[in-house]
C-alpha cells in the first residue's frame, strides 16, 4: 500500500491567523465553525497546481493514480480533494484511467480531522490568557506536544488518532496493494510523522508544521509503515 497524506490548500483562517496555531493576534476574527472554513482564491489555485504536479508525477511513472481518495470531512480538506480529483480526471489522457478517476468517490474519515482547538478557537491570545490564567504556564511546562488547549486536544492525542487510522487502513482489504490519497491537516500530519518515525516527544521541535498542499508519502509492507523521504 502507498499512502499520500496531503495537507489542504490555503484556507481563510490560515490567512487571518498569520501562521499562529490557535489564537488570533487581534480582534479580526473569522467567526465560522471549524468544519466550515473555505479555501481562499490562492488556495483554490494551489489545489489545481497540486493536481497538475500529481498528474505529471503519474505520467512520468513516479506515482500511481489513486485507487481511493479519503478526506477529513472539514470543508477546506474536502474542497482540496474535490479539486484535485476533478482536475486529475480532466488531465488523464488514457480512457480507462479517466473513467476510473471519474467513478472515484471521496470517502470521509473523521480520524483525519485537524487537532481540536477547544474552547479558545475564536479567542485572541490575550482573551485566552484572561479566561484561563494558567494557560501560559501550562504551555511552558508541558511543551507544544503534550499541552492541551482548554476543551481541546493535545498533539499526543492526535497521535492516538493517527495510530487508529493507520491500523484501520492496513487491516482493511479494500486498501491492500492500493494507492490512497488522504486529504488532512497540519496537526494530523505532524502526529503521523511522529508515529511512523518513532520520534521522541523531547525532539518535537524537529517536526515542523507542513505548508499548504504539502505531501507526506508512506508505504506499508507486511504491516510496517515507512515514510518516503
Amino acid at each position: 500500500m502507498k499512502l499520500l497524506v496531503i495537507r489542504h490548500a490555503e484556507s481563510l483562517r490560515n490567512v487571518i491567523m498569520k501562521g499562529k496555531a490557535f489564537y488570533y493576534e487581534d480582534e479580526t476574527k473569522l467567526d465560522l465553525p471549524v468544519f466550515d472554513i473555505p479555501l481562499t482564491d490562492i488556495g483554490i489555485q494551489q489545489a489545481h497546481t497540486l493536481a497538475e504536479s500529481l498528474y505529471l508525477q503519474t505520467k512520468e511513472g513516479n506515482l500511481t493514480p489513486p485507487d481511493h481518495v479519503l478526506s477529513s470531512g472539514l470543508l477546506r480538506a474536502d474542497t482540496t480533494a474535490e479539486i484535485v480529483l476533478g482536475q486529475l480526471s480532466k488531465l488523464a489522457r488514457d480512457t480507462t484511467l479517466k473513467e476510473r478517476l471519474l467513478k472515484l468517490q471521496i470517502r470521509y474519515n473523521h480520524l483525519l480531522r485537524e487537532r481540536d482547538p477547544g474552547y479558545g478557537f475564536e479567542m485572541t491570545e490575550q482573551e485566552s490568557h484572561n479566561h484561563v490564567p494558567y494557560l501560559r504556564d501550562h504551555w511552558k511546562r508541558e511543551g507544544r506536544w503534550s499541552a492541551t488547549p482548554p476543551g481541546g486536544e493535545s498533539l499526543v492525542r492526535v497521535m492516538d488518532r493517527s495510530i487508529l487510522f493507520l491500523t484501520t487502513l492496513q487491516n482493511d482489504p479494500r486498501y491492500k496493494d492500493a494507492t490512497v490519497y488522504a486529504f488532512s491537516h497540519g496537526g494530523f500530519m505532524m502526529a503521523t510523522r511522529m508515529v511512523v518515525q518513532g520520534i521522541s516527544i523531547r525532539k518535537t521541535d524537529s517536526i515542523m508544521n507542513p505548508v499548504n498542499c504539502h505531501i507526506d508519502s508512506y508505504t506499508n509492507e507486511n504491516g510496517f509503515w515507512e515514510i518516503l523521504q
